[in-house]
């Protein structure tokens, strides 16, 4: 009984079985056979004929089961988008050796094409008579499955999860015929995850002739809601398919991976995230390749890893990447048998994908290559047979332009804002670069589709870029926050900013620190790989932030010297000689001081022994510099004393930057030191669901390390709204202004602070205290292009002076890069706006390129074929996926932020298009089912929609929480309350 039980029989067939002569121990009157004890064996399944006719789903008559009797009902069903009517019946036979059942689905009327005699019967069962059974069990005899088929697959010798399945998907069948409805087969082959007995695509060429090359997308251009709240975020995750029949007549596949990322639920959902649905997928995808590490491109990975998929995959992506990714597996409590292999991309490469020794298909790659807020790798993916190409797909991933790059700006570009321009505008070239025997004139052609991230193509003009986000930053700090410590939240992956905030903090003269994980996360990357290799070649030992602020330090000190001896050369202005001389010779005393040390003129030997020299302090530990650097400072200030103070106001603080991590003694000497010293870049920005546990969240609600007693947590680092300020240099995401407008309004009214925030083109500073208004009125009042605002509170809005810069292109960046690439078909992506989507489709359109008129949408199926010519490159849909995801739950305790229980759920839909369709199967020539998935026509569906009876809205998902009838009075017209009982008093 334990063994039935175990099988979750009743869960297969969804009503309760009868349980024949149940004794009065709870025991069965019959014995299921097992084979084995190994749970991939399949069980060998003896009941009472009762029985099997319940899991026929046929209904039972409990007193004598032979009365039910063979009959054929036939029910059709019309699909509305293609006027083909279905029909459905069943068979049913029984006699003494056993019964069976055949159901079947055939077109009505059989269409050119499609021959009628070759459909298999949709489900095929047969019970058999056990011989040799206890002749006082006369009449009582069991049953033996012996034959289960499924779409003419056979069910019965495989493992016993699968066999169970098939017997659900029978009983469903029956059920619905014998109500009188039309079996909707796709709905029980996706319930019992069965959808791969059904191929949803039209049949592929031969191998030989080439086969063909499609994309799906998974995540990245959904518009609607696959479940409740998901499906329609951003983001991105695609499989690459080549795919051809051998030449047995089966289909051969490869398949590649291109990001995978997370979906975040709508707040008050029941679920912490979900992921695309590649359950299936990683049958065929063995190499992954992620352009970057946001959440919504290579988050998803850890969900599988910790369910044990992934142990075999590898994962391609460039060293920053991939740490990031072992955090999240970390974050996840991921063992490292689990984890996936991984493949760092430190340099422009490809990689051929073969099968049985013929290349099936070619990735090609360029590092950090598209610039984004973090860095972004872009990926070709060329599909081929040998030396047959089919043709090419481009992701750049997210990406922007930026106007620096079209008009020749030459100053420091942040890391992820550099572009590889040639590897986007070869196209297919670089395969005969690599391969001199393919012939050049076949691959002489530009990319056959490429996407285009059109996020925020609906904003005209440039986006605001990094550069001017730093030169913004540094005019607010020395303008109007010049006394203050700043408290600067940022997106901890936004590598933009970090290294903003290392150039802003040598440019202001402050020292540098972070608090919350998320950023110290992204400092340890920096430390140890590099913060901008374009820049400063990356010293492999560590310690590269250091490294990198001395050479923005350098760099500053070298432009400064070369603009004063170009003034010299020139003639200073009328009192300026002084000033420039004196600077001069200051600039040549701090290089000195800094790469090669002094002797201390005036050595005291209480306080320094009989250490008389000054060591370097360039390429030294920071721990041992603070004191240093703070006493050359003391020297830079006695010899700028002895000129009279008549020195350039460009001149930096001698000191520089340190930066140091929270925990060490450099950093409490440091919080202990100015304010006006100091730089703190911190986690949290919009104040939402997700962000509970960031710094600015928890500084809001009075429990950051900020308000910690440092007498009582070594880790403290305290400050108050009197000394420090905080700015947000992110705007909010679409759909989040409320929360962070009560994060701000937390801070402000609550705390005290004074908050600046970005916002689109500029920003807005809130609870301006002293005579920071009128600074800022000074400083902005009369500049060019910059528009002041009072609002109603008495904040200040400061237009076109933005502190942050989306790392998504507006309209002109979108066109620059379409121009750059220039592909044969371009494609939106990244989106799920639809006055974005026909913005981007006529930009395109307008440059001259060729569009497919509108989205490809989620789960469909893009063919991709170059053609002979760029006018004949082809990109058509062939077809749809079933619409699925993997929702998933994270229990943790409170406090804990790795680790926990993670419960996941595959949710899958088939995503019906045209009113009351109802999926019909069929076979053509070549004998082999096909789904019949019709493309939506919108006017038929709007015309259903118009005549469709409006019907009363079902309890939603968050109305379950207590039974219905209890709520029965619900909208308007709700019942009086009760008048109140009056006691007698007195």
């Amino acid at each position: 009984a334990k063994i039935f039980k175990d099988t979750y029989m009743h869960e297969v067939v969804s009503e309760k079985l009868p349980i024949i002569g149940l004794d009065e121990k709870g025991g069965f009157d019959f014995a299921p056979s097992i084979q084995g004890q190994s749970p991939e064996k399949a069980l060998d399944l003896e009941v009472p004929p009762s029985v099997a006719l319940a899991l026929d789903g046929r209904g039972v008559n409990t007193l004598d089961y032979r009365q039910i009797t063979a009959v054929k009902r036939p029910v059709s069903a019309v699909d509305p988008d293609t006027a083909m009517q279905f029909i459905s019946q069943v068979g049913i036979e029984t006699n003494t050796k056993g019964h069976e059942v055949k159901a079947s689905i055939e077109p009505g009327v059989v269409p050119e094409g499609v021959q009628g005699e070759a459909i298999d019967d949709l489900a095929q069962e047969h019970w058999s008579r056990v011989p040799g059974d206890d002749p006082s069990r006369k009449g009582k005899r069991n049953f033996r499955l012996d034959k289960l088929n499924i779409l003419g697959e056979d069910l019965l010798n495989v493992d016993t999860v699968t066999r169970m399945r098939g017997l659900g998907i029978l009983n469903r069948v029956m059920h619905s015929l014998r109500r009188r409805d039309y079996p909707e087969i796709m709905d029980y082959l996706t319930e019992f995850d069965q959808l791969d007995l059904v191929e949803p695509l039209p049949d592929p060429p031969a191998l030989e002739e080439g086969g063909r090359m499609y994309m799906v997308s998974l995540l990245g251009n959904g518009r609607d809601e696959i479940v409740e709240d998901f499906g329609d975020q951003i983001g991105s995750t695609k499989i690459i398919v080549h795919e051809g029949k051998d030449k047995d007549g089966k289909i051969d596949r490869v398949a590649v991976g291109h990001d995978l990322g997370m979906f975040i639920p709508k707040e008050g959902s029941e679920w912490s995230g979900a992921v695309p649905d590649v359950v299936e997928w990683l049958k065929q995808v063995d190499h992954w390749f992620i352009t970057h590490r946001h959440l919504d491109h290579a988050h998803g990975i850890a969900i599988y890893a910790r369910k044990g998929l992934l142990e075999d995959k590898t994962f391609h992506a460039t060293p920053d990447v991939i740490r990031a990714i072992e955090k999240s597996l970390n974050d996840y409590d991921v063992k490292r048998k689990d984890w996936p292999k991984f493949q760092a991309i430190t340099k422009e490469g490809a990689i051929d994908i073969e099968k049985d020794g013929t290349k099936r298909m070619t990735v090609e790659w360029s590092p950090h290559a598209t610039p984004h807020s973090a860095r972004t790798t872009p990926f070709r993916y060329i599909g081929r047979f040998g030396n047959n190409i089919l043709g090419s797909y481009l992701n750049p991933g997210d990406m922007r332009f930026g106007r620096y790059m079209e008009e020749g700006y030459d100053g420091p570009k942040p890391a992820a804002t550099w572009i590889d321009q040639k590897f986007f505008s070869r196209g297919l070239r670089g395969l005969a670069e690599r391969e001199p025997d393919l012939d050049p004139a076949d691959v002489d052609r530009q990319d056959t589709v490429a996407d285009f991230d059109v996020t925020s193509v609906k904003k005209r003009g440039w986006a605001v870029t990094e550069p001017e986000v730093e030169h913004n930053m540094n005019e607010l700090l020395n303008g109007v926050f010049k006394d203050k410590g700043v408290l600067m939240a940022m997106i901890s992956t936004n590598d933009n900013r970090y290294e903003s905030a290392l150039r802003i903090a040598t440019h202001t003269g402050r020292n540098l620190m972070e608090v919350g994980s998320s950023v110290e996360q992204t400092a340890t990357t920096n430390n140890v790989l590099g913060v901008n290799y374009h820049v400063v070649e990356p010293n492999p030992d560590g310690g590269n932030i250091q490294i990198y602020l001395d050479h923005v330090y350098d760099e500053r000190l070298g432009e400064l010297k070369e603009a004063l001896e170009k003034e010299k050369a020139e003639g200073p202005a009328h009192g300026r000689k002084a000033v420039v001389d004196n600077t001069l010779k200051a600039i040549d005393w701090i290089t000195e001081r800094r790469h090669h040390g002094m002797v201390r003129e005036n050595h005291d030997y209480e306080k320094h022994g009989k250490d008389s020299f000054m060591k370097p302090l360039v390429g030294r530990p920071v721990y041992m510099l603070y004191d240093e650097m703070k006493e050359a400072d003391e020297h830079l200030g006695a010899l700028i004393a002895g000129m009279d103070g008549k020195v350039d106001k460009r001149l930096p603080r001698f000191t520089a930057t340190l930066r140091t991590s929270r925990t060490s003694k450099t950093a409490a000497r440091i919080m202990g030191d100015d304010p006006a010293r100091r730089i703190i870049p911190v986690t949290g920005t919009q104040g939402s669901m997700a962000e509970m546990e960031a710094q600015l969240n928890k500084i809001a609600e009075g429990r950051s390390l900020f308000e910690a007693d440092p007498k009582h947590r070594h880790t403290a680092v305290p400050i108050s709204a009197d000394t420090d300020v905080i700015i947000i240099s992110q705007s909010s995401i679409p759909g989040n202004e409320k929360n962070q407008k009560a994060l701000i309004d937390r801070l402000t009214r609550d705390r005290n602070y004074t908050v600046v925030v970005a916002m689109g083109d500029g920003f807005r500073a809130h609870n301006l205290k002293g005579d920071q208004a009128e600074r800022l009125k000074t400083l902005y009042g009369k500049q060019k292009g910059v528009e002041l605002l009072t609002e109603t509170d008495g904040s200040l809005t400061v237009l076109n002076k933005g502190l942050h810069s989306s790392g998504h292109g507006n309209e002109k960046d979108v066109e620059a890069f379409a121009n750059l690439i220039r592909p044969d078909i371009a494609q939106p992506q990244h989106v799920t706006d639809p006055e974005s989507i026909n913005r981007a489709l006529g930009l395109f359109k307008k440059i001259g390129l060729n569009t497919k008129d509108r989205i490809v949408e989620n789960f469909e199926a893009l063919s991709i074929n170059k053609g002979a010519t760029p006018e004949q490159a082809d990109a058509q849909s062939i077809g749809r996926m079933p619409a699925s995801l993997v929702v998933f739950k994270l229990i943790r305790k409170f406090g804990k932020f790795f680790g926990g229980h993670l419960e996941a759920k595959r949710i899958l839909s088939n995503e019906r298009r045209g009113g009351e369709r109802r999926d019909g199967l069929m076979a053509g020539e070549n004998k082999e089912y096909e789904a019949n998935f019709p493309v939506q026509d919108p006017e038929r569906v709007r015309e259903w929609q118009s005549r469709r009876p409006v019907k009363r809205p079902e309890p939603s998902r968050k109305d379950r929480s207590r039974p219905i009838p209890e709520r029965r009075d619900r909208g308007p017209n709700l019942p009086p309350m009760p008048a109140p009982k009056m006691r007698r008093t007195g």
